[in-house]
């Protein structure tokens, strides 16, 4: 800027309207990154990852008012009104410097950008338009906008040193103002596609439904969800239809099938009782049978999210949710009990048990009398 205050050149104007551009903008991404890292709160109860992409909104927005509308509007205005142009070697000079260390900055985001697109496994292409950080991918736009910028100033410059006309200079700076906006217009766009929200990578996503289908205890994934909530940090959710055969045996084989059993038969044994009191054990029996069914879906449900984040270290929450449609049902469990199956059906499993019970007995019976007639028919010992 002092240079441009001793020359009154607009394409130094632009070029130093664009440096305190990238400034601010460095200082208002620090900013984001830095509010970004807070803790999640009861108001904000996924975190404040997506609060850099405001910030970083905001500076591309500065880009484009101040350093594209000022240079344009000074380039416009000098070729209007055309003004002496002096020391442009000094101009020169300054460009010279400024290009080496631009362009040195931009080495070092480029080195930067190319190790962030490896640890993901993209392209380099590929990571700056659909790269998780949008900060370094602005640090390198912004950098190679300068690189640019520079070159353009310098072109510009020297023509107008060469030839005399002082037009050169205004276009000059009309053309740098030109590539801060396009710039800038690409920011914003990077940093809407993150505020809106967009969904993780279709081959990640892939390999996490395949993952649930592979489970046993799942029978069909509906209407899976993805979004990227912050720099690599995803959420998911699904729908499951669960497999009841499955789900129902992991309770059995915790359980132990006796204790239900057990359950069973006191209900069963309550039906000579009065109605109320029969259909009150039954409801009692079936009110636990469901509630352990409804812990197991629940410590299925935990174990599946665990093994999810480990198969994706950056799925920070995953919500599994069952499916509102009906269970899947094996043939084992696909029989239609139909409306009468209430007291007068587990009054036949309770004769069934009875008479079980009975035959039990029975047989105990008969084995104790053999043994004890075979004790009575042994000859006295004779002293």
């Amino acid at each position: 800027m002092c240079t441009w205050a001793v020359t009154g050149s607009g394409a130094l104007l632009a070029e130093g309207l664009h440096s305190a551009a990238d400034v601010a903008n460095q200082l208002l991404l620090k900013q984001g990154v830095i509010r970004s890292r807070r803790k999640p709160t009861r108001e904000h109860q996924y975190g404040f990852h997506k609060e850099k992409y405001v910030y970083a909104l905001i500076s591309a927005a500065c880009v484009f008012c101040v350093g594209c509308g000022a240079s344009v509007l000074h380039g416009v205005s000098s070729l209007v009104n055309p003004h002496v142009l002096e020391n442009m070697s000094y101009s020169l000079a300054v460009l010279a410097g400024s290009s080496v260390l631009e362009a040195y900055s931009l080495r070092v985001a480029f080195q930067a950008i190319q190790r962030s697109a490896e640890e993901q496994g993209m392209g380099l292409w590929q990571y700056i338009k659909r790269g998780r950080d949008p900060t370094t991918v602005a640090i390198l736009w912004e950098d190679g906008g300068a690189v640019a910028g520079l070159g353009l100033a310098g072109g510009f410059t020297l023509l107008t040193w060469i030839t005399g006309q002082q037009h050169w200079d205004a276009l000059g700076s009309i053309a740098v103002g030109v590539l801060m906006g396009g710039i800038a217009l690409q920011l914003m766009r990077t940093n809407k596609r993150f505020l809106i929200g967009q969904a993780m990578e279709p081959a990640v996503e892939r390999s996490i439904v395949q993952h649930l289908h592979n489970d046993n205890m799942v029978v069909k994934v509906i209407d899976p969800k993805s979004e990227e909530i912050g720099d690599g940090v995803f959420r998911f959710k699904a729908e499951i239809q669960w497999s009841g055969e499955h789900v129902v045996q992991k309770y059995l084989s915790e359980l132990r099938r006796e204790s239900l059993y057990r359950q069973l038969r006191a209900a069963a044994c309550t039906l000579d009782l009065p109605q109320q009191t029969a259909e009150d054990a039954i409801d009692i029996a079936m009110v636990k049978f469901g509630m352990g069914i409804i812990r197991t879906v629940g410590s299925e449900i935990d174990r599946i999210e665990g093994e999810l984040k480990q198969l994706v270290p950056g799925l920070k929450y995953v919500d599994l949710e069952t499916d509102k449609g009906s269970a899947a049902l094996s043939p084992l469990g696909s029989v239609d009990l139909g409306p009468d199956f209430e007291v007068a059906s587990l009054r036949s499993l309770y004769d069934k048990l009875g008479a079980a019970a009975a035959q039990n007995a029975t047989s105990a019976a008969e084995g104790s009398g053999s043994n004890a007639s075979g004790g009575g028919s042994s000859p006295p010992t004779t002293a």
